[in-house]
């Protein structure tokens, strides 16, 4: 029977970046997606992710210095072009300290950066209009990603190296085969050899995990509303920045992007899935609380908050801690598992799948993935 290096299982990002470096390296990679290849039943599907280097804990700032060479070989090696350059904008209350966590870790991580008053943020981008008891970080390297497609961008780069990919095949089991010790893959297609695998599997990791290792992961999967909301700012004044607001609860958005007269400003969270069917009806509480975000922070004769004009939803799988959960499975060595990636993972996928390929297959990469083991002390800081 045919033997894989990789069998990687999930197609979102993650999978599809770890799957084409991996094949990348010359091992015989195969990719396997339950549901078709860029479904929307996820969180890999979409117009806009947010990329940038900005975060509170310098160990993604320095994460982040890797990937984002990595984007931009890879839009090279494929004549694609997935990222808007915009800046970005992080703000807060005077006094929050997540504004100054931002700052130390842009400094660890040699990022420039610019310190903005209220005014000045509202000066610069006419559609503003923070409080004079708010401040911002200004970082030049922030921009926007298209979501669905970049994950066909890595799925073509994979392809490009020989790796073979399925879509419409879901994993029943997986065992070890007691005498080359392999992994052994149940699907409906048979079953598929491999000497290590790699399991990306989104909202379904935990499940799975338990199912099939009796690993508990612990992940909740959110149901995230994104709404857009109408505007009509001139377009002398449209190119603004992507933000997150990190005061509690935080908020994101982008200037106007997939469409002239809409805006996306959303809420970071959402609320429980439970076991079952993915119920992707909009939250009327979490619309709520964008529409009183909006109020606050922007100028309504630009950005109407009163009603969006469109909604779309997509799904969180988030860790206690709101970190990634990356680790081997105990007693499988030659398995590895990622998820967790709690709505900031997408910006990092490149460098995420890099190291995922690289410790599964030499047991040793330049990229640090310890930060992401599951035997942590979890804290709730993100």
């Amino acid at each position: 029977q045919e033997v894989y290096d990789v069998c990687v299982i999930g197609a979102g990002i993650i999978g599809s970046t770890t799957a084409y470096y991996a094949a990348a390296t010359g091992a015989k990679t195969i990719l396997l997606e339950q549901f078709d290849f860029l479904h929307r039943k996820g969180a890999s599907h979409g117009e806009s992710r947010i990329i940038r280097k900005t975060y509170t804990k310098p160990f993604y700032t320095l994460l982040m210095n890797i990937s984002y060479p990595l984007w931009e070989e890879a839009q090279k090696l494929s004549d694609t072009n997935v990222l808007t350059p915009t800046g970005g904008i992080t703000f807060g209350k005077i006094g929050n300290p997540a504004i100054n966590d931002v700052v130390e870790a842009a400094k660890r991580g040699g990022v420039r950066y610019e310190l903005l008053t209220a005014a000045e943020v509202n000066k610069r981008y006419p559609y503003y209009n923070l409080s004079s008891d708010m401040e911002a970080v200004f970082s030049e390297d922030s921009g926007i990603l298209n979501a669905t497609k970049s994950v066909a961008m890595f799925q073509y780069l994979a392809r490009s190296r020989g790796a073979k990919l399925l879509d419409q095949t879901p994993v029943h089991n997986i065992s070890r085969d007691p005498r080359s010790g392999n992994v052994q893959i149940l699907t409906p297609r048979g079953t598929i050899q491999a000497k290590r695998c790699i399991i990306a599997a989104g909202a379904w990791v935990s499940p799975q995990m338990e199912k099939w290792f009796g690993l508990k992961i612990p992940t909740n999967v959110l149901r995230i509303t994104v709404p857009y909301w109408k505007c009509n700012i001139p377009p002398e004044a449209s190119k603004g920045p992507v933000f997150i607001c990190e005061d509690v609860p935080n908020f994101y958005g982008f200037p106007p992007h997939e469409y002239e007269t809409m805006i996306k400003i959303a809420k970071h969270g959402g609320v429980p899935i439970e076991e079952g069917p993915r119920l992707f009806a909009a939250s009327p509480s979490e619309i709520e609380k964008v529409k009183a975000f909006i109020k606050r922070t922007f100028r309504e004769d630009m950005i109407d908050p009163n009603s969006p004009e469109l909604i779309e939803s997509c799904t969180y799988t988030c860790s206690p801690d709101w970190d990634f959960l990356i680790d081997v499975v105990p007693d499988f060595p030659n398995v590895w598992f990622a998820g967790g990636f709690s709505g900031h993972g997408f910006k990092l996928a490149p460098v995420i799948g890099k190291g995922l390929a690289e410790h599964s297959l030499f047991g040793q990469s330049t990229i640090d993935l310890s930060p992401f083991k599951l035997n942590r002390k979890f804290s709730s800081k993100l």
